[in-house]
């Protein structure tokens, strides 16, 4: 079970989870300390601090597509998780979130999780400290990975620039047709190899004759 919060906010003092809690919009640490104690966390507007979060060793989920979260303040996380086709991260300009877990971003084909700067051209630092990552459909802009061991790869993703440390692999689908009833269905998986339909990460190709 989950306690849930329309909005949370620590201003002084400290406050330890007994349970996982449920943020409909926003998480703001002005001062204080927020202990985790393991607890997981689920947001789904914006994570602000500029005080102190100890996160025990939970996992912060960022929720709902139709929100878009933006992550302000330097964070310690340890997971850092977003499951949400079509979700929209901005982190802050030139803020350090430090993952020491894993960090795992899982959109779908056509409806991918874009991570982007607050702003434009201005690294968002990420020291994935945890070196292990499961990045999958993201758009991915103006990210510096200062980790300085490993590299954040993200298959069937888009590199929209301005990309440090990251390796991001766009998956070629090869029009291949001839599926009986449907053999020039675009929205047919089993017309393309590898088996499935394209989406915004992909490269196609269509063979000539």
């Amino acid at each position: 079970t989950s306690t849930d919060f329309r909005d949370f906010e620590m201003t002084a003092g400290t406050r330890t989870l007994s349970g996982a809690i449920t943020i409909e919009n926003d998480a703001t640490i002005t001062g204080g300390t927020l202990d985790a104690s393991g607890n997981n966390i689920t947001i789904n507007g914006n994570w602000s601090n500029s005080g102190t979060f100890i996160h025990g060793n939970n996992t912060v989920f960022f929720n709902n597509e139709t929100i878009t979260s933006v992550i302000t303040g330097d964070t310690t996380f340890f997971n850092f998780t977003c499951n949400t086709p079509g979700k929209t991260i901005r982190f802050g300009a030139n803020d350090v979130q430090t993952i020491q877990g894993s960090f795992t971003i899982q959109g779908t084909p056509g409806n991918l999780i874009t991570l982007e700067s607050t702003t434009a051209s201005t690294w968002w630092m990420i020291d994935n400290d945890g070196d292990s990552e499961d990045v999958d459909f993201a758009a991915v802009q103006d990210s510096n990975n200062i980790d300085g061991v490993g590299i954040i790869t993200a298959d069937d993703s888009i590199d929209n620039t301005n990309n440090v440390n990251w390796t991001i692999n766009v998956t070629e689908k090869t029009w291949t047709g001839g599926t009986a009833s449907f053999e020039t269905s675009w929205n047919t998986a089993t017309n393309w190899n590898p088996a499935g339909v394209p989406g915004g990460a992909n490269s196609i190709i269509i063979p000539s004759g």
